[in-house]
C-alpha cells in the first residue's frame, strides 16, 4: 500500500503546480502585452451612445457601466499624452548633444545691433519713443529669464519627483493588475465585468507608458537643465546689452533735455530782457507765456524723476521675486551652511529698510494736488484764447486805454495787434503743450504710486514668508573658541572714539536743523520735571486717604496710576526724542540711526521697568491700593533693583545692532546680549517661583485642593524653560529663533502685567462697591432705630 502513497502525493504536487502555472500564465495573457486589446476613444464613444440609449437596463448598473468607460476615456487620454511626452523628450534627447557640442558663444540679433546709433542725431520726440521701445524689449528679456528660471527650478527639483511618481505608478500598476486576475462579482453584471476589464486594461496600458515617460525624462532632464543654462547665457547677454542701450537712450536723452533746457531757458531770459521796453499790456502776456514754458520744464523734470524712480522700483521688484523664487532652495541650504541664513537675515533687515524708505515717498498726494489746481488754471486760460479774436480785442482796448486812442497811430495800432496775435498764438500752443504734459505727469504719478504699492505687498509678503521660514534656521555659527576674539572686536567697534564723535555732530546738525522742534521739546521736558514736583505731593497726599472708609475712592487708583505714568516719563522720552530724530537721518548714516532704533527700544523697556518700581514702592499701588504681601513686593522689588541696570543695556545692544549692515556685530554683541539677558530672566524666574520661597508660595499652600497648586515644581520648570530655550538656541546660531522667542517673551510679560492690573483694578472697584453699599446701609438702620 505505501508503494502507492509515494507516486499519489507526486501527481497531486504536480497537479496542484500545473493549475497554479496554468492561472499563472491566463493571468499575464490578461493583464500583459499577450493579449491583442486595442480600444480607441471613438471606439468607446460609440459604446457610450449605445448604453445610454439601450432600453430594459437598470438605471444603477447603467450608470455604473458608463462609469467604467468615462474612466477609460481618461486613461487612453492620459496614455496618449504621455506617449507625446516620451516623443517630444526622444526628440530632445537627440538634439541635445549636438546643441551642447555646438559651444556656440551668446550673440546679439542684428535687429538688436542696430537699435541705436549713439552717433547720430536724435531729436528728444525720437530718443523717448526709442526708449520706450528698447524698455519695452528689455522687458520682455527680463519676463523670458524669469520664466527660465521658474523652469530652471523645476527641472532641478523634478529628479525627486519622478522617483515618487515612479514609485506610486509601479504600485498602481501592479495594483491594476491584480484586480484585473479578479473573477466577475455577484453584485455586478457581465456587461459591467466587461467595461471595468476594459478600463483596467487601457489603466495598465496608460501607467506602462507613464512608466517609460518618466523613465525617459530621468535620463533627459540633465540636457534640459543644460539647455536651460544655455538659453539663460544667451538671454543675460542679451539683457546686458539692452540696458547698456537704454542706459545709452537716456544718458542721451538728459543731455538733450539739458541742452534744450539751456536753450530755451537763454532764450526766455532773452525775451524777458528785449519785453523791458515794450508796452505794459505785452509785457504781461510775454511774463506770462514765459510762466508757463518755465512750468513745462519743471514738470518735464518732475516726470523724468518719476519714470527713473519707477525703473529703479521695477528693478528692485524683480531682484525681490528672483529671491522669493530661489529663497525654498536658499533655507534648506542655511541649515548645512549657516552663512546662508545670515544672508537672508541681512536680506530681511533690508526688506524692513527698504519699505520704511518706500512707505515715505509712496505719498504723492500734493503733488497731484499742485497738478490738478495748475490743470484747473491752465483751462480756464485755453477758455478764455478759444475766443481768439474777443481776447485779442480786449488786449487792444487795454493798450488804446493807456496811451488814449489819439495818441496811437493806426500803424502802431497795427503793429502792436500783429504782435499780441503772435503772444497768444503762442500763449496758446504753451498751454496745449503744458496741458497733455500734465496729464502725462498724472499718469506717470499714478504709475509710480501704483509700482509702489505693488512693491510694498511683495515686500510685505516676502517678509512674511521670511519670518514664517528663518525661525528654525541657522543665522550663525555656534559659540566656540573664537567667539570671544570676535566680542572683543565688536566692542572695539562699538566704543570708537570716531563714531561717537560722528554721532555727535549728527545730533548737533539734527539739533541746529530743527531748532524750533528741538526748542519746544525741550521746554516740555522741563515742564515734566517741574510737573514731577507737584505730582509727587499729589501722590503723597492721596496715600492718607486709601484704606480709609469715608475717604477711600476707586479713581484715587487711577489717578495714582496716570500720576506715576507722568513720573517715569522724562528719561524714557528724553531717549524717544533722540531716537525719532535719529530715525530721520540719511540712510548712510547707519552708526548714528542703529544707535537711534537701540534707543527707542531701551526708553520703552525703560518706561515699564520705572512704572513697575512705582508701582512696588512702599505704601505705593501695590501694598496700599491692592493689598499685595508685602514678603512679595519686597522680593520683587529687590529683583527690579539690579535687573533694570542689565536688562536696558542688554535690550540696547541687542536692537541697535539688528539694524542693516551690522550682521556681524549682532552675531556677536547683540548675541552676548541676548544671552545675558535670557541668564538675567533665568534667575529672576529661579528668584520669583523657587518652591517655599517664592512669591507663588502663599497661594500654593492655601489652595492645595487643586491640582495645578500641587505641580508647583511643574511651574518652576515651565518659568526657567523659556530663557533656558532662548539661552541655547543663541549659544548654538538659532539667533532670530532665540530672538523671536525674546520678543514673544517680553510682549507676554506686558499682557500678564496689564491683565494683572485691570484684575486687581476690578477686585478693588467691586469691594470699594461693596463698602460704600455696607457703610450706607449701616446709616439707613441707623435713622430708622
Amino acid at each position: 500500500m505505501g508503494e502507492f502513497i509515494l507516486p499519489f502525493v507526486f501527481l497531486c504536487v504536480f497537479a496542484v503546480n500545473l493549475v497554479t502555472h496554468g492561472v499563472d500564465a491566463y493571468a499575464e495573457m490578461i493583464a500583459g502585452e499577450a493579449v491583442a486589446f486595442e480600444i480607441s476613444r471613438d471606439g468607446l464613444q460609440d459604446k457610450m451612445e449605445k448604453l445610454a440609449v439601450k432600453p430594459g437596463v437598470d438605471p444603477e448598473s447603467k450608470a455604473r457601466e458608463m462609469n467604467w468607460y468615462l474612466l477609460t476615456d481618461e486613461n487612453i487620454a492620459a496614455q496618449q499624452w504621455f506617449a507625446f511626452l516620451y516623443r517630444s523628450y526622444q526628440e530632445i534627447l537627440s538634439t541635445a548633444a549636438d546643441k551642447l557640442k555646438t559651444n556656440a558663444q551668446p550673440t546679439i540679433s542684428k535687429e538688436n545691433v542696430v537699435l541705436f546709433n549713439p552717433k547720430k542725431d536724435y531729436s528728444s520726440e525720437e530718443l523717448e519713443l526709442l526708449i520706450v521701445n528698447s524698455k519695452g524689449k528689455l522687458r520682455t528679456v527680463n519676463n523670458k529669464l524669469s520664466k527660465l528660471e521658474t523652469e530652471l527650478n523645476k527641472f532641478s527639483l523634478r529628479p525627486q519627483q519622478i522617483r515618487e511618481e515612479t514609485l506610486n505608478s509601479k504600485q498602481r500598476l501592479k495594483q491594476a493588475k491584480l484586480e484585473i486576475n479578479i473573477s466577475r462579482q455577484p453584485t455586478e453584471n457581465k456587461y459591467e465585468y466587461q467595461a471595468h476589464q476594459i478600463y483596467l486594461n487601457t489603466l495598465i496600458s496608460a501607467l506602462s507608458e507613464e512608466l517609460k515617460k518618466l523613465d525617459l525624462e530621468a535620463t533627459v532632464n540633465p540636457s534640459q537643465i543644460q539647455l536651460n543654462k544655455r538659453s539663460q547665457e544667451q538671454l543675460a547677454v542679451k539683457q546686458k546689452y539692452l540696458q547698456h542701450i537704454v542706459d545709452q537712450q537716456e544718458a542721451l536723452f538728459g543731455k538733450v533735455q539739458l541742452e534744450k533746457a539751456a536753450s530755451l531757458e537763454e532764450a526766455l531770459l532773452k525775451t524777458e530782457q528785449e519785453s523791458i521796453s515794450k508796452h505794459a499790456v505785452i509785457q504781461k502776456i510775454i511774463q506770462d507765456n514765459i510762466y508757463w514754458s518755465r512750468d513745462l520744464q519743471t514738470i518735464v523734470r518732475t516726470i523724468n524723476q518719476y519714470d527713473h524712480e519707477i525703473d529703479k522700483i521695477d528693478t528692485y521688484k524683480r531682484s525681490i521675486e528672483e529671491d522669493y523664487k530661489n529663497v525654498e532652495k536658499k533655507i534648506k541650504l542655511a541649515g548645512l551652511n549657516p552663512l546662508l541664513g545670515r544672508v537672508l537675515r541681512e536680506q530681511r533687515n533690508t526688506l524692513e529698510t527698504n519699505k520704511q524708505q518706500y512707505q515715505r515717498q509712496v505719498d504723492i498726494g500734493d503733488e497731484t494736488g499742485l497738478i490738478s489746481l495748475a490743470l484747473y488754471k491752465i483751462e480756464l486760460r485755453q477758455k478764455q484764447l478759444r475766443n481768439f479774436q474777443t481776447e485779442l480785442d480786449l488786449q487792444l482796448q487795454q493798450v488804446q486805454k493807456s496811451h488814449g486812442a489819439e495818441n496811437l497811430s493806426v500803424g502802431e495800432i497795427q503793429k502792436i495787434s500783429q504782435e499780441i496775435d503772435k503772444l497768444l498764438s503762442d500763449q496758446k500752443e504753451v498751454l496745449a503743450e503744458l496741458s497733455n504734459t500734465y496729464l502725462k505727469g498724472l499718469r506717470v504719478l499714478g504709475d509710480y504710486k501704483f509700482a509702489s504699492e505693488q512693491l510694498l505687498t511683495l515686500i510685505d509678503q516676502y517678509t512674511s514668508f521670511l519670518d514664517q521660514r528663518l525661525l528654525w534656521v541657522p543665522s550663525s555659527l555656534p559659540i566656540d573658541l573664537d567667539y570671544p576674539v570676535d566680542v572683543y572686536n565688536s566692542m572695539r567697534w562699538l566704543g570708537s572714539p570716531m563714531r561717537w564723535l560722528h554721532f555727535g555732530e549728527n545730533l548737533l546738525q539734527i539739533v541746529k536743523g530743527k531748532i524750533v522742534i528741538s526748542s519746544f521739546a525741550f521746554i516740555f521736558w522741563f515742564s515734566l520735571l517741574y510737573l514731577n514736583f507737584y505730582l509727587s505731593k499729589k501722590v503723597c497726599a492721596i496715600r492718607e486717604k486709601i484704606g480709609k472708609p469715608y475717604t477711600d475712592k476707586i479713581y484715587y487708583t487711577f489717578q495714582v496710576l496716570l500720576f506715576n505714568f507722568i513720573l517715569v516719563l522724562p528719561l524714557p522720552l528724553l531717549l524717544f526724542f533722540i531716537s525719532w530724530q535719529l530715525s530721520l537721518l540719511p540712510f548712510h548714516n547707519d552708526f548714528s540711526r542703529a544707535i537711534g532704533v537701540g534707543m527707542q527700544h531701551a526708553a520703552i523697556v525703560l518706561m515699564i521697568l520705572l512704572f513697575f518700581t512705582r508701582f512696588l514702592e512702599d505704601q505705593g499701588i501695590a501694598e496700599l491700593h491692592f493689598r499685595w504681601q508685602k514678603k512679595a513686593i519686597c522680593l520683587i522689588r529687590k529683583q527690579l533693583a539690579w535687573m533694570k541696570f542689565v536688562i536696558v543695556p542688554c535690550i540696547f545692544i541687542i536692537y541697535m545692532t539688528s539694524v542693516n549692515n551690522m550682521a556681524e556685530h549682532s552675531n556677536n554683541l547683540g548675541r552676548l546680549g541676548l544671552i545675558t539677558f535670557a541668564s538675567v530672566l533665568f534667575v529672576f524666574a529661579i528668584r520669583l517661583f523657587q518652591p517655599g520661597q517664592g512669591i507663588l508660595d502663599g497661594y500654593f499652600i492655601k489652595n492645595t485642593k487643586y491640582w495645578w497648586a500641587n505641580l508647583r515644581y511643574l511651574w518652576l520648570i515651565v518659568f526657567i524653560s523659556i530663557p533656558l530655550i532662548i539661552f541655547v538656541s543663541a549659544a548654538m546660531g538659532y539667533y532670530i529663533s532665540a530672538l523671536e522667542v525674546q520678543q514673544k517673551t517680553i510682549i507676554t510679560l506686558r499682557m500678564i502685567f496689564i491683565a494683572i492690573i485691570m484684575h486687581n483694578i476690578i477686585i478693588r472697584w467691586l469691594t470699594l462697591t461693596k463698602r460704600e453699599l455696607a457703610l450706607k446701609n449701616a446709616r439707613n438702620r441707623k435713622s430708622h432705630a
